[in-house]
């Protein structure tokens, strides 16, 4: 897991990097789009079947994921909000990398 770990870290702090030098890049843009029913209804999608997934794994595996994932959040929300200033955006950003670890673990590409 920690190679998975490594790599997602990796790969969103690239790309805060590279969004943080774009000067048309807008927060409030980017959010807006987040909200539109079309992405928010994949977003859910993605999250039920992961959490479906998840459940066909033992209690002490799922506790190992959660873990690692609540770690990756942490880790991406601070990295965001040292950037950026903005929680919501934040927010949603370390959502999706502790999304993207636990559809890796699941096996889900979506």
């Amino acid at each position: 897991m920690q190679e998975i770990f490594d790599e997602i870290s990796e790969v969103f702090k690239s790309a805060l990097g590279d969004v943080g030098e774009q000067k048309s890049f807008s927060i409030d843009e980017y959010l807006d789009q987040r909200d539109e029913a079309n992405f928010d209804a994949k977003w859910v999608n993605t999250y039920n079947l992961i959490e479906q997934e998840k459940k066909k794994f033992s209690s002490g595996e799922r506790k190992k994921v959660d873990e690692w994932s609540e770690r990756i959040r942490e880790i991406i929300f601070k990295n965001v909000m040292k950037k950026f200033a903005n929680s919501d955006l934040a927010g949603y950003i370390s959502d999706d990398a502790g999304m993207i670890f636990e559809a890796n673990f699941v096996k889900i590409q979506s």
